[in-house]
């Protein structure tokens, strides 16, 4: 018991002692936690309150398979893959809610619409808000990898970076634009 309170007294006369042997002039600086944002965007999201397309915007095919969108805590949700496997550099896949009746047009970014889809199921609708402010998590592997504003009516873009290949092993941290200070980490390091 003697030697853990001579540890415990050396220990704080040590943390006292730092702050105060520096230079004047120099604060003591708290350490702060590394932000690894996640890489340049390799997708973009375009959307109003009827439809969605998501475009590759990289050179490379881009691979959907673990590529998933939640909004409204996981009640809202789609998996992407069930449209396209893959999606080749500057095309698009699109989709659209059932009050559509006709096949409608392609974004400009998009050079080929690759596949399109309506869906019949509001509870597939990930990108309509319910309400002003309402956010939507495109997700790899059930991490997330960026939030977007959801549509209340108005064209949105969300740009977003897919991992393909080894980068689906590296981890990085998105803002959560509703709460600027609040960060998720995201990705699994090996």
């Amino acid at each position: 018991m003697k030697l853990l309170l001579k540890w415990f007294c050396i220990l704080l006369a040590t943390l006292i002692a730092v702050p105060l042997s520096q230079p004047t002039g120099v604060s003591a600086q708290t350490p702060t936690p590394t932000v690894v944002p996640p890489p340049t965007p390799n997708a973009l999201l375009i959307y109003d309150k009827t439809t969605i397309a998501m475009i590759n915007t990289s050179k490379d095919q881009m691979y959907l398979l673990g590529l998933r969108f939640e909004r409204a805590g996981g009640s809202v949700k789609y998996d992407i893959v069930t449209l396209f496997p893959a999606i080749p550099p500057s095309y698009c896949v699109q989709v659209w809610t059932g009050d559509v009746t006709q096949i409608i047009g392609k974004p400009t970014e998009c050079t080929i619409r690759a596949r399109y889809s309506k869906l019949s199921q509001r509870n597939m609708y990930f990108w309509v808000a319910d309400f002003e402010g309402e956010t939507f998590r495109p997700q790899f592997n059930s991490k997330t990898l960026t939030i977007c504003k959801a549509s209340s009516g108005e064209v949105e873009r969300c740009p977003l970076y897919v991992p393909q290949g080894d980068a689906q092993k590296q981890t990085w941290t998105v803002l959560d634009p509703a709460t600027p200070m609040t960060t998720i980490n995201c990705g699994s390091a090996t």
